[in-house]
């Protein structure tokens, strides 16, 4: 069986340094960690989402956002209190959280003084 994937930008500070804080937890390393662009099977519509998100591509699903970033982490650690944040109304609250950071993790890398030269794309 093929190792899940998590597919991120590897553009941005924050995404990088949130990957590399993933990859601390994965010591087995259990998990395939790919900036977007280079995955060799991207399609089109993962290279679009992965402008918006992180993608965990596991059992030929793909989870995005909050959503993946979660999956991934608990089987990192499950009985990690985070666990709570997979079920309703906790992950209605994470998915909003999840897109309020991946929306301003420009200004978020420039405050941690991380490198910030992902462009996020403008919504049509």
């Amino acid at each position: 069986m093929e190792k899940p994937t998590l597919l991120y930008d590897g553009d941005c500070g924050f995404c990088q340094w949130s990957v590399d804080q993933l990859r601390k937890r994965d010591p087995q390393n259990k998990f395939n960690y790919v900036p977007a662009h280079t995955y060799p099977s991207i399609t089109e519509s993962l290279e679009k989402q992965s402008l918006y998100e992180v993608i965990l591509l596991q059992d030929n699903r793909n989870y995005g956002g909050a959503d993946g970033a979660l999956k991934l982490y608990c089987q990192l650690k499950p009985w990690s209190p985070l666990q709570l944040f997979r079920i309703p109304p906790f992950i209605w609250l994470a998915r909003l959280c999840y897109r309020i950071i991946a929306k301003n993790r420009l200004t978020i890398s420039r405050w941690l003084k991380l490198p910030a030269t992902c462009q996020i794309p403008k919504k049509p």
